[in-house]
Protein backbone atom coordinates (compact mmCIF):
# COMPACT_ATOMS: atom_id res chain seq x y z
CA UNK A 1 0.00 0.00 0.00
CA UNK A 2 3.52 2.57 0.68
CA UNK A 3 3.44 2.71 -3.43
CA UNK A 4 0.32 3.61 -3.51
CA UNK A 5 0.01 6.17 -1.08
CA UNK A 6 -0.45 10.06 -1.75
CA UNK A 7 2.84 10.96 0.20
CA UNK A 8 4.76 8.34 -2.44
CA UNK A 9 3.09 9.17 -5.24
CA UNK A 10 3.17 13.16 -4.73
CA UNK A 11 6.34 13.53 -2.96
CA UNK A 12 8.80 10.54 -2.93
CA UNK A 13 8.47 9.31 -7.06
CA UNK A 14 8.80 12.80 -8.35
CA UNK A 15 11.71 12.94 -6.32
CA UNK A 16 12.93 9.56 -7.42
CA UNK A 17 12.16 10.41 -10.86
CA UNK A 18 14.33 13.78 -11.25
CA UNK A 19 17.22 11.52 -9.16
CA UNK A 20 17.32 9.27 -12.07
CA UNK A 21 16.42 12.09 -14.97
CA UNK A 22 19.66 14.53 -13.18
CA UNK A 23 21.96 10.97 -13.56
CA UNK A 24 21.23 9.97 -16.53
CA UNK A 25 21.39 13.95 -17.95
CA UNK A 26 24.63 13.75 -16.56
CA UNK A 27 26.28 10.44 -17.52
CA UNK A 28 24.54 10.81 -20.83
CA UNK A 29 25.13 14.59 -21.59
CA UNK A 30 24.96 14.30 -25.32
CA UNK A 31 26.57 17.66 -25.90
CA UNK A 32 29.63 17.24 -23.89
CA UNK A 33 30.28 14.07 -24.91
CA UNK A 34 29.68 15.25 -28.82
CA UNK A 35 32.25 18.55 -27.55
CA UNK A 36 34.78 16.11 -26.66
CA UNK A 37 34.70 13.39 -29.33
CA UNK A 38 34.86 16.48 -31.30
CA UNK A 39 37.76 18.25 -30.33
CA UNK A 40 39.54 14.49 -30.09
CA UNK A 41 39.15 13.86 -33.64
CA UNK A 42 40.21 17.45 -34.66
CA UNK A 43 43.46 16.82 -33.07
CA UNK A 44 43.99 13.34 -34.58
CA UNK A 45 42.93 14.59 -38.42
CA UNK A 46 44.09 17.75 -38.25
CA UNK A 47 40.63 19.46 -38.38
CA UNK A 48 38.79 17.32 -41.07
CA UNK A 49 35.26 18.83 -40.75
CA UNK A 50 33.57 15.51 -42.09
CA UNK A 51 35.28 13.49 -39.65
CA UNK A 52 34.37 15.96 -36.91
CA UNK A 53 31.10 15.56 -37.90
CA UNK A 54 30.93 12.02 -38.14
CA UNK A 55 32.25 11.65 -34.98
CA UNK A 56 29.91 13.92 -32.77
CA UNK A 57 27.45 12.30 -34.96
CA UNK A 58 27.81 9.08 -33.70
CA UNK A 59 28.38 10.01 -30.05
CA UNK A 60 25.41 12.07 -30.05
CA UNK A 61 23.45 8.95 -30.89
CA UNK A 62 25.48 6.48 -28.43
CA UNK A 63 24.52 8.73 -25.68
CA UNK A 64 20.86 9.03 -26.62
CA UNK A 65 20.24 5.36 -27.06
CA UNK A 66 21.86 4.59 -23.93
CA UNK A 67 19.57 7.02 -21.79
CA UNK A 68 16.95 6.14 -23.42
CA UNK A 69 17.21 2.39 -22.93
CA UNK A 70 18.58 2.83 -19.21
CA UNK A 71 14.75 5.03 -19.02
CA UNK A 72 13.19 1.82 -19.88
CA UNK A 73 14.51 -0.16 -17.56
CA UNK A 74 13.53 2.39 -15.07
CA UNK A 75 9.82 2.38 -16.10
CA UNK A 76 9.62 -1.36 -16.47
CA UNK A 77 11.06 -1.93 -13.24
CA UNK A 78 8.20 0.60 -12.04
CA UNK A 79 5.34 -0.88 -14.49
CA UNK A 80 6.42 -4.79 -14.02
CA UNK A 81 7.87 -4.92 -10.74
CA UNK A 82 6.72 -2.38 -8.36
CA UNK A 83 3.09 -2.61 -9.95
CA UNK A 84 3.23 -5.75 -10.81
CA UNK A 85 -0.34 -5.90 -9.47
CA UNK A 86 -1.80 -3.76 -11.09
CA UNK A 87 -4.10 -4.90 -14.36
CA UNK A 88 -3.06 -4.72 -17.40
CA UNK A 89 -5.31 -3.32 -20.27
CA UNK A 90 -5.92 -6.58 -22.42
CA UNK A 91 -4.09 -8.83 -20.13
CA UNK A 92 -5.91 -11.91 -21.92
CA UNK A 93 -4.46 -11.31 -25.31
CA UNK A 94 -0.68 -9.55 -24.15
CA UNK A 95 1.95 -11.48 -24.80
CA UNK A 96 5.23 -12.53 -22.46
CA UNK A 97 8.10 -10.82 -23.84
CA UNK A 98 11.44 -12.88 -23.17
CA UNK A 99 14.53 -11.46 -22.41
CA UNK A 100 15.77 -12.82 -25.78
CA UNK A 101 13.10 -10.68 -27.40
CA UNK A 102 13.70 -7.58 -25.09
CA UNK A 103 17.58 -7.86 -25.45
CA UNK A 104 16.79 -7.90 -29.28
CA UNK A 105 14.40 -4.91 -29.21
CA UNK A 106 17.40 -3.30 -27.66
CA UNK A 107 20.16 -4.07 -30.00
CA UNK A 108 17.88 -2.97 -32.91
CA UNK A 109 16.73 0.10 -31.17
CA UNK A 110 20.73 0.99 -31.19
CA UNK A 111 21.02 0.19 -34.52
CA UNK A 112 18.41 2.32 -35.74
CA UNK A 113 19.05 5.45 -33.58
CA UNK A 114 22.17 6.06 -35.35
CA UNK A 115 20.75 7.35 -38.18
CA UNK A 116 18.55 9.90 -36.06
CA UNK A 117 21.87 10.86 -34.74
CA UNK A 118 22.39 13.05 -38.11
CA UNK A 119 19.60 15.47 -36.84
CA UNK A 120 21.54 17.03 -34.06
CA UNK A 121 23.55 19.06 -36.96
CA UNK A 122 19.68 20.90 -37.31
CA UNK A 123 20.79 22.49 -33.88
CA UNK A 124 22.63 25.52 -33.44
CA UNK A 125 25.82 26.46 -34.82
CA UNK A 126 28.75 25.34 -33.06
CA UNK A 127 30.92 28.59 -34.49
CA UNK A 128 34.08 27.24 -36.39
CA UNK A 129 34.77 23.76 -37.23
CA UNK A 130 37.82 23.16 -35.15
CA UNK A 131 36.61 24.96 -32.28
CA UNK A 132 33.78 23.15 -30.08
CA UNK A 133 32.00 25.87 -27.89
CA UNK A 134 31.29 22.89 -25.48
CA UNK A 135 35.47 21.66 -25.33
CA UNK A 136 36.83 21.84 -21.94
CA UNK A 137 33.55 22.10 -20.19
CA UNK A 138 32.26 19.06 -17.76
CA UNK A 139 28.84 18.13 -17.02
CA UNK A 140 29.69 17.29 -13.53
CA UNK A 141 30.69 20.80 -12.04
CA UNK A 142 26.31 21.09 -12.39
CA UNK A 143 25.18 22.36 -9.01
CA UNK A 144 22.26 24.22 -9.41
CA UNK A 145 19.91 23.33 -6.69
CA UNK A 146 23.27 23.30 -4.58
CA UNK A 147 23.40 26.87 -4.65
CA UNK A 148 19.88 27.59 -3.60
CA UNK A 149 20.12 29.43 -0.46
CA UNK A 150 16.52 30.01 1.48
CA UNK A 151 12.93 28.61 0.46
CA UNK A 152 12.73 31.34 -1.83
CA UNK A 153 15.87 30.66 -3.92
CA UNK A 154 14.88 26.61 -3.77
CA UNK A 155 10.96 27.44 -5.24
CA UNK A 156 12.12 29.96 -7.56
CA UNK A 157 14.39 26.93 -8.93
CA UNK A 158 12.06 24.39 -8.58
CA UNK A 159 9.11 26.97 -10.37
CA UNK A 160 11.63 27.32 -12.97
CA UNK A 161 12.42 23.61 -13.99
CA UNK A 162 8.75 22.50 -13.77
CA UNK A 163 7.05 24.83 -15.99
CA UNK A 164 10.48 23.90 -18.32
CA UNK A 165 9.78 20.39 -18.67
CA UNK A 166 6.29 20.61 -18.75
CA UNK A 167 6.08 22.88 -21.67
CA UNK A 168 8.73 20.43 -23.20
CA UNK A 169 6.27 17.35 -22.40
CA UNK A 170 3.45 19.34 -23.99
CA UNK A 171 5.13 20.20 -27.05
CA UNK A 172 6.72 17.10 -27.40
CA UNK A 173 3.31 15.62 -27.45
CA UNK A 174 1.59 18.52 -29.69
CA UNK A 175 4.20 17.85 -32.66
CA UNK A 176 4.59 14.26 -32.27
CA UNK A 177 0.64 13.78 -32.55
CA UNK A 178 0.59 16.05 -35.63
CA UNK A 179 2.97 14.61 -37.58
CA UNK A 180 2.30 10.80 -36.14
CA UNK A 181 -1.68 11.71 -37.66
CA UNK A 182 -0.05 12.41 -41.01
CA UNK A 183 2.17 9.75 -41.32
CA UNK A 184 -1.02 7.77 -40.65
CA UNK A 185 -3.10 9.29 -43.27
CA UNK A 186 -0.69 9.32 -45.52
CA UNK A 187 0.61 5.83 -46.41
CA UNK A 188 3.48 6.49 -48.15
CA UNK A 189 4.83 8.02 -45.68
CA UNK A 190 3.84 5.42 -43.49
CA UNK A 191 5.48 2.83 -45.45
CA UNK A 192 8.40 4.92 -46.82
CA UNK A 193 9.37 5.33 -42.55
CA UNK A 194 8.46 1.83 -41.87
CA UNK A 195 5.94 2.79 -38.91
CA UNK A 196 4.80 -0.50 -38.91
CA UNK A 197 7.66 -1.82 -37.36
CA UNK A 198 6.44 -0.23 -34.16
CA UNK A 199 3.01 -1.26 -34.78
CA UNK A 200 4.24 -5.18 -34.47
CA UNK A 201 3.84 -4.10 -31.05
CA UNK A 202 -0.16 -4.59 -30.79
CA UNK A 203 0.20 -4.73 -26.90
CA UNK A 204 3.17 -2.99 -26.10
CA UNK A 205 5.64 -2.38 -23.32
CA UNK A 206 7.01 0.18 -22.08
CA UNK A 207 10.63 0.18 -23.37
CA UNK A 208 9.66 -0.43 -26.81
CA UNK A 209 8.41 3.28 -27.10
CA UNK A 210 11.00 4.52 -28.83
CA UNK A 211 12.05 0.90 -30.92
CA UNK A 212 11.18 2.58 -34.17
CA UNK A 213 12.86 1.71 -37.87
CA UNK A 214 15.69 4.33 -38.96
CA UNK A 215 13.65 6.36 -41.42
CA UNK A 216 10.93 6.42 -38.15
CA UNK A 217 13.33 7.19 -35.35
CA UNK A 218 14.97 10.12 -38.08
CA UNK A 219 11.91 12.07 -38.63
CA UNK A 220 10.11 11.36 -35.07
CA UNK A 221 12.87 12.64 -33.26
CA UNK A 222 13.01 15.67 -34.86
CA UNK A 223 9.45 16.74 -33.57
CA UNK A 224 9.74 14.69 -30.16
CA UNK A 225 12.84 15.64 -28.76
CA UNK A 226 15.14 18.23 -30.91
CA UNK A 227 11.87 21.00 -31.33
CA UNK A 228 10.84 20.62 -27.80
CA UNK A 229 13.90 20.61 -26.37
CA UNK A 230 14.96 23.76 -28.31
CA UNK A 231 11.98 25.81 -28.95
CA UNK A 232 11.68 27.00 -25.57
CA UNK A 233 15.31 26.93 -24.37
CA UNK A 234 16.53 28.77 -27.51
CA UNK A 235 13.13 30.34 -28.80
CA UNK A 236 11.54 30.97 -25.55
CA UNK A 237 14.83 32.32 -24.19
CA UNK A 238 15.16 29.94 -21.03
CA UNK A 239 19.04 28.87 -21.98
CA UNK A 240 19.21 32.51 -21.77
CA UNK A 241 17.67 32.47 -17.96
CA UNK A 242 19.89 29.40 -16.85
CA UNK A 243 21.71 32.07 -14.23
CA UNK A 244 18.62 31.77 -12.32
CA UNK A 245 19.47 27.93 -11.62
CA UNK A 246 22.89 28.67 -10.88
CA UNK A 247 24.87 27.41 -13.81
CA UNK A 248 26.67 29.13 -16.81
CA UNK A 249 25.78 28.94 -20.49
CA UNK A 250 27.70 26.05 -21.38
CA UNK A 251 26.54 24.21 -18.22
CA UNK A 252 23.03 24.73 -19.36
CA UNK A 253 23.22 21.88 -22.00
CA UNK A 254 22.46 19.54 -18.96
CA UNK A 255 18.78 20.66 -19.26
CA UNK A 256 18.76 19.19 -23.12
CA UNK A 257 19.37 15.43 -21.34
CA UNK A 258 17.50 16.36 -18.56
CA UNK A 259 14.43 17.30 -20.86
CA UNK A 260 15.03 14.43 -23.01
CA UNK A 261 14.71 12.14 -19.78
CA UNK A 262 11.60 13.40 -18.98
CA UNK A 263 10.24 13.03 -22.69
CA UNK A 264 11.17 9.12 -22.94
CA UNK A 265 9.95 8.99 -19.45
CA UNK A 266 6.20 10.21 -20.95
CA UNK A 267 7.05 7.58 -23.95
CA UNK A 268 7.76 4.36 -21.84
CA UNK A 269 4.92 5.00 -19.58
CA UNK A 270 2.72 5.73 -22.39
CA UNK A 271 3.72 1.96 -24.16
CA UNK A 272 3.47 0.18 -20.24
CA UNK A 273 0.04 -1.17 -20.98
CA UNK A 274 -1.26 -0.35 -17.38
CA UNK A 275 -2.57 2.69 -15.40
CA UNK A 276 0.88 3.01 -13.56
CA UNK A 277 -0.63 5.30 -10.14
CA UNK A 278 2.65 7.35 -10.54
CA UNK A 279 2.61 8.79 -13.43
CA UNK A 280 0.68 12.10 -13.36
CA UNK A 281 1.20 13.58 -16.61
CA UNK A 282 2.90 16.39 -15.05
CA UNK A 283 6.20 14.96 -13.46
CA UNK A 284 6.81 17.56 -11.38
CA UNK A 285 3.69 18.85 -10.26
CA UNK A 286 1.76 15.62 -10.05
CA UNK A 287 -1.70 17.13 -8.61
CA UNK A 288 -1.92 19.23 -11.33
CA UNK A 289 -1.17 16.47 -13.61
CA UNK A 290 -4.20 14.11 -12.10
CA UNK A 291 -6.85 17.27 -12.05
CA UNK A 292 -5.95 18.09 -15.35
CA UNK A 293 -6.26 14.30 -17.00
CA UNK A 294 -2.80 13.74 -17.69
CA UNK A 295 -2.19 10.50 -16.00
CA UNK A 296 -5.19 9.34 -18.62
CA UNK A 297 -2.55 9.52 -21.42
CA UNK A 298 -1.21 5.82 -20.97
CA UNK A 299 -4.59 4.66 -22.06
CA UNK A 300 -4.54 7.08 -24.87
CA UNK A 301 -1.34 5.59 -25.92
CA UNK A 302 -2.55 2.06 -25.67
CA UNK A 303 -5.70 1.96 -27.80
CA UNK A 304 -3.30 3.72 -30.28
CA UNK A 305 -1.46 0.53 -30.93
CA UNK A 306 -4.77 -1.31 -30.46
CA UNK A 307 -6.34 0.25 -33.02
CA UNK A 308 -4.13 2.65 -34.75
CA UNK A 309 -7.02 4.93 -35.75
CA UNK A 310 -6.92 7.45 -31.96
CA UNK A 311 -4.69 8.53 -29.25
CA UNK A 312 -1.31 9.70 -31.79
CA UNK A 313 -0.02 11.77 -28.90
CA UNK A 314 2.05 10.91 -25.71
CA UNK A 315 0.33 13.15 -23.56
CA UNK A 316 -3.38 13.02 -24.12
CA UNK A 317 -3.31 17.14 -24.70
CA UNK A 318 -3.18 17.16 -28.34
CA UNK A 319 -5.44 14.34 -28.93
CA UNK A 320 -7.88 16.21 -27.08
CA UNK A 321 -7.56 19.07 -29.12
CA UNK A 322 -7.92 16.67 -32.12
CA UNK A 323 -10.64 14.75 -30.97
CA UNK A 324 -9.00 11.98 -31.42
CA UNK A 325 -8.95 10.38 -27.71
CA UNK A 326 -8.98 7.02 -27.53
CA UNK A 327 -9.25 3.95 -24.77
CA UNK A 328 -8.20 0.20 -24.59
CA UNK A 329 -11.87 -0.56 -24.22
CA UNK A 330 -13.54 1.21 -26.83
CA UNK A 331 -16.31 -1.36 -28.83
CA UNK A 332 -17.31 1.06 -31.84
CA UNK A 333 -16.93 -0.73 -34.93
CA UNK A 334 -14.82 1.68 -36.24
CA UNK A 335 -12.48 0.78 -33.53
CA UNK A 336 -11.97 -2.87 -34.16
CA UNK A 337 -8.66 -4.67 -32.40
CA UNK A 338 -6.62 -5.15 -35.84
CA UNK A 339 -6.10 -9.30 -35.43
CA UNK A 340 -10.09 -9.28 -35.63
Amino acid sequence: MFFHSKFFIYVLYPMVSFAVHATLAIMFNSRWWQAVAWNSVNLAFGGNCYINWAASTLTWSVCFAAQASAIGVFVTFMSEQVYKDTPYFHADKRPVYTPEQRSTGHQVFFKNVMLGGAITMLGPCWGSLTNHPLANNVPFDMDSFGHAVGARSALLKYVFLAILVQMALVLADVLYAAFHMIQHKYKPLHKYTGHSYHHNFVYPLAMCGPWLAPGDIALSALVTFVLPVEIPLWGLGFRGLSHLMGCTWQQSFFFDSLLHGYIHEMNDYGHCGKQVPVWSGFPLCPPLGFAFGLHKSIPNHESHHNFSTCGFGLLGVADWLMGTTGSPDMKSKTHQAKEE
